[in-house]
């Protein structure tokens, strides 16, 4: 090797000391080969020097070949390594020139043989990923990125239930949903550096729970209408009161327990079709976890315009009770200009109903019953409204409004036969709010309950 070396720069100083009778002029020659440095490995960055040249060289052109073929656009003096290039001989070539022209013939490096990036360098989980928070529906839970060797720079996220992929649930955290409810839920990681990512790693399960009755709003007070009830007036519903801290109201208003077209809002204008009819607002309430079951207010029953008086002032003022508050006010009482008046309003002392439940009696396909008689106490005359209300699905419909039009002070009572039109009540839970107005307006409410229930009766047949 050393007389090689030798050989190689003693030819090289001949040609350096007899340029002009060769007719090679002072171009540049090479006396030790251009050599390749850095990590011979997939991904990593190779340079390579110009080696030693006589005649001084101003500038080189670098070429890279893998197994003697020109790699192409690998033409300055780095070169990123490749998976193509694991196991391949990679050299690198030089051509200096100066002012008189370029090297005769390229430079050549000895080889690198490049290895593969070594598995272990991509990260490796050594601890699982794990779900905390409360695994009830409407709550969010929060996936760990685990424990993982060689240093992650990032990690990606997916939900998944039962198994298979939620739609979007692409970050660290998910809000359960009512589909999630008694599924199995796992997140699961990817984890990834400059070497590449991870198998995914899987969480152990959460069984998610149903939300909680009590965690959505519950009304403690029934919503109500305060305003004048007449044709033409705007009336307002009140909310009511709830449990477990409303964000928003969902309003809607009704004739006779029908929806009343676009009337969505918390103030409804009252019009010729609501005269004599009850009008009531429905209110459910709404918070983080879902919505509250309707709540429906006692109804009004909007007189025609007045014509007649002057001015006078208008009366009734909302009422208290016992399982929500009395709606509306008063009709608007005659009187001189300029003057103002507030007449009392009637009181509901007390409410309760006999024959609890109500028995339906079947008899082959004949249906009876005795119906109910409804029992209240007023501090003065007054006239009496009782509507009936029953579930269905998530809304109370009303069924039906008896009214005594002329009750006296006292204790007094009204017999209901258990039928709306030709039909005894349905089977199920009702609700009878009472309240009584006169011209000072209406008074507080009161509600109670019962049930309807079926009673089969013997037939006997005769031979």
């Amino acid at each position: 090797m050393r007389r090689h070396t030798a050989f190689i720069i003693a030819a090289a100083l001949f040609l350096a000391s007899a340029p002009s009778a060769l007719g090679l002029g002072l171009v540049p020659v090479n006396v030790l080969p251009p050599a390749i440095s850095g990590s011979a490995q997939q991904g990593q960055t190779l340079t390579c020097t110009p080696g030693t040249w006589l005649n001084s060289p101003t500038s080189y052109a670098y070429a890279w070949q893998r197994t003697g073929s020109a790699i192409s656009g690998a033409t300055s003096s780095t070169y990123t390594l490749t998976s193509a290039d694991v196991g391949q001989a990679i050299t690198c070539s030089v051509v200096a020139s100066n002012a008189s022209g370029p090297s005769l013939l390229p430079a050549v490096s000895a080889p690198v043989l490049p290895v593969a990036l070594p598995v272990a360098l991509v990260p490796v989980m050594t601890s699982p990923p794990v779900i905390s928070g409360t695994a009830e529906q409407g709550q969010t839970l929060l996936c760990s990125t685990g424990a993982w060797l060689n240093s992650p720079t990032s990690y990606a996220y997916a939900w998944q239930r039962t198994g298979s992929a939620i739609g979007g649930a692409t970050s660290s955290t998910y809000t359960i949903t009512g589909a999630d409810v008694n599924q199995a839920i796992t997140c699961s990681v990817v984890a990834a550096n400059a070497a590449g990512s991870s198998v995914a790693a899987v969480s152990a399960p959460v069984v998610p729970a149903a939300v909680p009755s009590g965690a959505v709003p519950v009304n403690t007070t029934l919503p109500s209408i305060s305003g004048t009830p007449q044709q033409g007036q705007t009336v307002s519903c009140l909310t009511g009161s709830w449990t477990n801290s409303p964000t928003s109201y969902l309003i809607s208003w009704e004739r006779d327990g029908l929806p009343i077209a676009g009337a969505t809002g918390s103030a409804y204008t009252l019009t010729a079709a609501d005269v004599g009819q009850a009008v009531t607002c429905t209110v459910v309430a709404v918070n983080g976890l879902g919505e509250s079951l309707p709540a429906v207010s006692l109804p009004i029953l909007p007189a025609a315009p007045t014509t007649t008086g002057g001015s006078g002032s208008g009366g009734g003022t909302s009422g208290g009770g016992t399982s929500g508050s009395g709606s509306g006010s008063g009709t608007p009482t005659g009187g001189s200009a300029g003057t103002s008046s507030r007449v009392p309003v009637p009181h509901v002392l007390s409410f309760a109903v006999a024959h609890r439940p109500m028995i339906v009696r079947v008899k082959g396909r004949r249906r009876f019953s005795a119906g109910l008689m409804f029992t209240y106490r007023l501090d003065r005359a007054a006239t009496v409204f009782i509507v009936l209300e029953r579930r269905v699905g998530k809304r109370w419909v009303m069924v039906t409004k008896l009214t005594v039009k002329s009750a006296q002070a006292g204790l007094d009572r009204l017999k209901f036969n258990g039928r709306v039109g030709k039909a005894l009540l349905k089977l199920g839970s009702f609700t009878a709010i009472i309240a009584a107005a006169d011209t000072g307006g209406w008074s507080n409410s009161r509600s109670l309950t019962f049930r309807v229930v079926r009673k089969r009766v013997a037939t006997h047949r005769h031979k």
